[in-house]
């Protein structure tokens, strides 16, 4: 996120994780003027914090009607699962609506029937954990935009029956997304987990493999544009609850050797972690 800015040499300051660094403009849109508080895209290359780094744009975080609570997938306990799909879908980048591959439709239920197996379960457990994985053949070098999962459930108005005004939608999209946005060459796992104690859901309506405003570098690039070049496969979505460690007696992980953290350099290729045990008095 920008805190301080000084747009005119297109130097800012970015807060990420408790801490903060300088990034600068990207010279493919040098007229662009971020804000604070704005969210955005940092490319760093080579994965070394110590190389200059690039604000790529403004970020997606349109995350539908509730707040986004990145929940580590060990602190919760899975209650229900209710959808799981193991098939690979794709889409294509930058493609127009009148393309095949522009979107996909995943699932689409019609009936708007309230279930109330899923209305009870889904009221009496605060956490919806959405899991999937990503994997991207881009030709060209995306510059911004952003892609994922869109999930759409049906409410219940006050009459008790399901809404069909009011749809209640979250999305795993970039937004949420861990490591190299655009360079998923093996399927990489991504997950979301929202808070969804005070939605009123009936069921689940339909989940869309979405893209939207990507754009190339397309210079000194050859961009196939009419095969598809994100794919996505496993989803799982499940009910959770925070899980209760009071009970237990031991703690275990490892931690980096020397303070030298955990990201490679052009000086080292390894890094030297010690593992630990810790008992609960």
């Amino acid at each position: 996120m920008v805190s301080i800015s000084n747009a005119e040499i297109g130097e800012y300051w970015i807060e990420y994780q408790e801490g903060r660094f300088k990034a600068y403009a990207s010279t493919i849109n040098p007229d662009v003027v971020y804000s604070a508080g704005n969210s955005v895209y940092i490319k760093i290359p080579a994965g070394d914090f110590s190389n200059k780094k690039i604000i790529e744009g403004i970020a997606n975080t349109g995350t539908g009607l509730v707040e986004f609570f990145n929940y580590e997938p060990d602190e919760l306990k899975e209650v229900w699962g209710f959808y799981e799909d193991a098939e690979t879908y794709s889409i294509l980048a930058g493609a127009t609506k009148d393309n095949a591959y522009y979107e996909k439709v995943i699932y689409d239920n019609t009936t708007e029937k309230v279930d109330t197996n899923f209305k009870n379960v889904f009221e009496s457990y605060p956490n919806l954990r959405i899991s999937a994985e990503f994997k991207t053949d881009f030709h060209g070098d995306p510059q911004y935009g952003n892609y994922g999962l869109l999930i759409e459930f049906y409410t219940i108005n006050e009459e008790g029956s399901a809404d069909k005004n009011k749809t209640f939608t979250v999305r795993l999209d970039v937004s949420n997304f861990s490591g190299s946005l655009w360079e998923y060459f093996t399927f990489s796992p991504q997950y979301a987990v929202y808070k969804i104690n005070t939605a009123k859901l009936s069921n689940l309506k339909k989940i869309t493999f979405f893209q939207e405003k990507l754009v190339y570098d397309k210079v000194g690039n050859e961009i196939n544009d009419t095969k598809p070049n994100i794919f996505v496969r496993n989803i799982k979505m499940t009910l959770n609850d925070i899980q209760e460690d009071t009970g237990s007696l031991y703690e275990y992980g490892i931690i980096p050797v020397g303070g030298k953290g955990v990201t490679f350099n052009n000086r080292s290729d390894s890094i030297t972690f010690q593992a630990y045990l810790t008992y609960a008095k």
